[in-house]
């Protein structure tokens, strides 16, 4: 059976590919799933200098991209740093999966106003601010989870989110150099036209042509169709 620290390894090679498997267990990622999977929480990882460091790198490389994405003029070096650094601290109880889960539901969760940013730029403090509004919620799902759990244990496991990591890895492993350059080629040219018509929207509701609202709608349905 793979350890704990090449399942992280294994998670970093699969984010840092890009690939569009990743994308959907992203997509079908859900509270649930990680309360009933049996991966360790940061509190566990933490004592382990190898899995904290491969961890580290996961939590870096995930929130570089989301920094990158959404929020373009900012040092997204710097704040994946302090944000990397203080969540494994904060969030002990927190699983790597909550990381993906709560960009995940800051990007959906645009309506909610303590989410919004105004501009381009955010800061590290502000990924922390978002974090503890991820947790609020995270918690009020737990409940509802414990409550829906039957008395009787089902012996069936769901497949956990490293399982579906596996196959991943397994299959990029397996594929010719030039197919994973092509895919990451195409990833990275996706990102642009996102940050660029990102920017286009904001110019738009800025000029006052468009709504606040009108401009997160039209984004993610380019998002949709830019996949």
């Amino acid at each position: 059976m793979e350890n704990q620290l090449q399942k992280l390894s294994n998670l970093h090679l699969a984010i840092k590919e890009n690939s569009m498997e990743f994308l959907q267990i992203q997509k079908r990622l859900n509270v649930e799933v990680v309360l009933k999977n049996s991966n360790p929480v940061f509190n566990e990882i933490s004592k382990n200098e190898s899995q904290e460091l491969e961890t580290m790198k996961i939590i870096d490389i995930l929130c570089q991209r989301f920094v990158l994405e959404n929020y373009p003029d900012s040092n997204h070096i710097e704040i994946s740093r302090q944000f990397t650094l203080n969540i494994l601290e904060v969030k002990t109880d927190w699983k790597i999966e909550d990381i993906i889960l709560m960009f995940k539901f800051v990007f959906q969760n645009q309506h909610i106003k303590e989410l919004k940013v105004m501009g381009n730029k955010i800061n590290g403090l502000k990924l922390m601010e978002f974090a503890n509004i991820y947790d609020d919620f995270r918690a009020n799902e737990r409940a509802k989870v414990y409550r829906e759990i039957p008395k009787e244990k089902s012996n069936e496991m769901p497949k956990t989110v490293m399982a579906q990591l596996m196959e991943i890895v397994t299959k990029i492993k397996n594929k010719p150099k030039k197919d994973i350059n092509a895919q990451i080629l195409q990833r990275k040219k996706k990102d642009r036209e996102n940050i660029a018509e990102k920017k286009r929207l904001q110019i738009l509701a800025l000029n006052g042509d468009i709504t606040e609202m009108d401009a997160v709608g039209m984004y993610n349905e380019f998002l949709k169709k830019n996949k």
